[in-house]
């Protein structure tokens, strides 16, 4: 009880500061104008008042940003291999990071029909703006593997840097990232000698 009483005297004393962090984080996620215009409505609003509705605001802005957030890269998933044992699907996901620039994946969703562990191999093949990147070479970067538990299934993701994904492009303008001259787009990807063992 003492804790939460002592949060609420922090958030009291500091919600215009917090109100703003969140404002600035939902407008940098969001890249609207709305939220720049809520953070002025807020701030621009009687104490009183602010602290009377602190926190159903703080609440909705919680909710806001988790719905967008995961309705910006919904699953549009593409049957791209299918047999009695293993289904591997793509789909392509913008992802935005703090640390890099954001780029566009695409990433796969494989899954195992088995009641086994299943290991599946394959060589990537990549096209960028029309020409083929590895195609005439033998090297370990176009191997990959994976190994998927009996009758589950392995997702792709922004922040795994592993067999489930491949570079597409990055997303941003070429003005926000120095030390880029051209932005390479991947236009065709294979799987080839593909082995389910």
């Amino acid at each position: 009880m003492e804790i939460a009483v002592g949060l609420r005297k922090i958030l009291s004393k500091n919600y215009k500061k917090i109100l703003f962090v969140l404002s600035t984080y939902v407008y940098k996620k969001l890249k609207r104008n709305f939220s720049h215009f809520f953070v002025h409505l807020l701030l621009s609003q009687k104490t009183n008042y602010m602290k009377r509705f602190f926190y159903p605001i703080v609440l909705a802005f919680i909710a806001l940003l988790s719905t967008t957030i995961s309705a910006s890269n919904p699953a549009n998933w593409q049957t791209y291999f299918e047999n009695d044992s293993i289904k591997i699907e793509f789909d392509y996901q913008n992802c935005e990071y703090i640390e890099q620039f954001n780029s566009e994946f695409v990433t796969f969703k494989t899954t195992n029909y088995t009641n086994q562990i299943l290991t599946i191999e394959w060589e990537e093949q990549l096209w960028y703006d029309e020409n083929c990147i590895n195609c005439e070479t033998d090297n370990n970067e176009s191997r990959k593997q994976i190994t998927i538990p009996a009758n589950s299934t392995l997702e792709g993701r922004c922040n795994e840097n592993n067999s489930l994904r491949i570079f597409s492009k990055f997303t941003l303008d070429l003005d926000k990232m120095p030390g880029v001259n051209k932005i390479n787009a991947l236009t065709k990807f294979e799987l080839t000698n593909l082995k389910i063992k």
